[in-house]
């Protein structure tokens, strides 16, 4: 892991991408950790976007609800329960 200020940054920012490749970089502003730089593939991108996809986000906090509110089933008692109604 390495520090780097907003002006190093600026300065020599290819540089610095290809830094990235081998360690994290944390960047920092007025002496302070501001972003942190990681290597980002293809496969990274796929699970970032799904992630922060609005209707995504909008249905991953009405299952929290859900929860929260005890409108949930386990699993395993549900799947013991489809069993027994199959018999």
């Amino acid at each position: 892991m390495k520090l780097i200020n907003i002006t190093d940054l600026k300065t020599n920012f290819v540089e610095i991408l290809q830094l990235m490749e081998q360690e994290d970089i944390i960047i920092t502003y007025h002496g302070k950790p501001k972003a942190v730089l990681k290597p980002f593939n293809e496969d990274d991108w796929e699970d970032y976007v799904l992630v922060h996809h609005p209707e995504f986000v909008a249905q991953r906090e009405a299952a929290r609800a859900d929860e929260a509110a005890g409108k949930v089933v386990d699993i395993d008692a549900f799947l013991k329960e489809i069993e027994n109604a199959e018999i």
